[in-house]
């Protein structure tokens, strides 16, 4: 696993910051881990987010992908 930081995630995702923001607070992309002041994510949650979206998944079905792959991270 790689932990990506906001402009690599950005980048991968094709939105901008205050989008990808905007997502997280409505559910739709995962939290980041902090580390320190920073903020990552890890690669294989943001590929799996992104191949929901092209598999053309439901906003609501985006959504459960995202508390599994949050609640994932505990385990």
């Amino acid at each position: 696993m790689i932990l990506l930081n906001k402009h690599k995630v950005t980048a991968i995702y094709g939105r901008g910051p205050s989008s990808l923001y905007a997502d997280i607070n409505n559910g739709l992309f995962t939290e980041p881990v902090k580390l320190g002041k920073s903020s990552r994510w890890p690669d294989t949650e943001v590929d799996q987010i992104i191949k929901a979206r092209v598999a053309g998944w439901s906003d609501d079905q985006i959504r459960e992908l995202v508390e599994k792959l949050e609640a994932d991270r505990t385990k």
